[in-house]
C-alpha cells in the first residue's frame, strides 16, 4: 500500500475555515506566556524587578511599566502561536503535540536567544560587583530561565494545537 504525499500534506488548517484552531492557538499562546512568566518569577534573575522577560522588553521597547511589557509579551506569544498553527512548522515536524511544541519552543529560543546576554549585560555587571564567578552564575541563570520559559511556552502551544486528523 502506497501513501500519496498529497494525503500527508492535506490535514492543515486554512484561515477562515474553522474558528476552533484560531481560538485554540490564541489561548495556547497566552497560556504559554503565563507559564513563561511563572517560570520567570520562580527562577532568580539579576534583571530589574526579578523578571527577565518584562525587563528585556522594557529595555528594547519604550514601555513605561511592567504591565505594558507583559501585555506586549502576551500579544507576541499569541501571534507566534498563530504562526505555529497556520504555518508549515507543525505539519512537517513529527511526534506528539507536546514534542512538536517543544521543537517550536526551541525555534523560538534560537530566534530570541541572541538578544538575551547582550541586552542583560548591564544587569550582569551590576549584580556581579566585579566578581567574574558571580557574573557567570548570573548569566547561566538568565540562559536557564530563558530556555525553560520558551520550551514550556512551546509545549503549551503544541498541546493546545494538536494536528488535524
Amino acid at each position: 500500500m502506497t501513501i500519496d504525499p498529497q494525503e500527508l500534506l492535506a490535514p492543515r488548517h486554512a484561515p477562515g475555515e474553522d474558528a476552533r484552531p484560531l481560538v485554540a492557538s490564541l489561548v495556547g499562546g497566552v497560556v504559554g506566556v503565563v507559564v513563561m512568566l511563572f517560570i520567570d518569577r520562580i527562577v532568580p534573575s539579576p534583571a530589574p524587578n526579578q523578571m527577565l522577560w518584562p525587563a528585556l522588553l522594557g529595555s528594547t521597547l519604550p514601555l513605561a511599566s511592567t504591565a505594558g511589557a507583559v501585555s506586549v509579551m502576551a500579544a507576541a506569544g499569541a501571534l507566534a502561536a498563530l504562526v505555529f498553527t497556520y504555518g508549515q512548522f507543525r505539519r512537517f515536524v513529527p511526534g506528539e503535540p507536546w514534542q512538536v511544541g517543544l521543537a517550536w519552543g526551541g525555534v523560538c529560543l534560537a530566534i530570541v536567544g541572541p538578544m538575551l546576554l547582550p541586552r542583560s549585560a548591564p544587569w550582569l555587571q551590576a549584580s556581579a560587583g566585579g566578581d567574574a564567578n558571580a557574573a557567570v552564575v548570573a548569566a547561566a541563570l538568565i540562559v536557564l530561565e530563558a530556555t525553560a520559559g520558551l520550551l514550556a511556552y512551546g509545549v503549551c502551544v503544541g498541546v493546545a494545537n494538536p494536528r488535524r486528523q
